[in-house]
């Protein structure tokens, strides 16, 4: 809910597309669905503003190298995390970062070549303790 009483819209970022969180689509051949071929990261923001956001994209390249998962940019990952951040409007937060390998036929070898799939969603955050 927001300050009026109705219920707040989440917003997503869908492979570099600002969207309604409700209206993203995961296809039912991605790898990530299918296998859980994919990593993500968790990160607060207080204030508008990441908090440790260099650490959390360390940390998400670490992830993505230890899959050999190729073909990000963690500078556009986090251009794209910041416009999501401005185009929500919410202040203490939430963003969660899912990267999946993509949609390729359902083997268990990845293909060589693929195009991943990035959701970045944000959510308001109250502590409930």
């Amino acid at each position: 809910m927001n300050s009026e009483g109705t219920e707040l819209e989440l917003l997503a970022d869908w492979n570099g597309v600002i969207m309604p969180l409700k209206e993203v689509t995961v296809p039912a051949l991605d790898r990530g669905f299918l296998f859980g071929d994919g990593v993500y990261e968790v990160i607060r923001v207080y204030g508008a503003t990441p908090f440790r956001l260099e650490d959390h994209l360390d940390r998400l390249a670490t992830s993505l190298a230890s899959v050999q998962m190729k073909h990000v940019e963690i500078a556009r990952v986090k251009t794209r995390l910041l416009a999501l951040i401005k185009e929500s409007g919410l202040e203490d937060a939430l963003i969660y970062c899912q990267i999946t390998r993509g949609v390729a036929p359902r083997t268990h070898h990845y293909p060589d070549h693929y195009q991943p799939n990035i959701l970045i969603f944000i959510q308001p955050f109250s502590d409930v303790y």
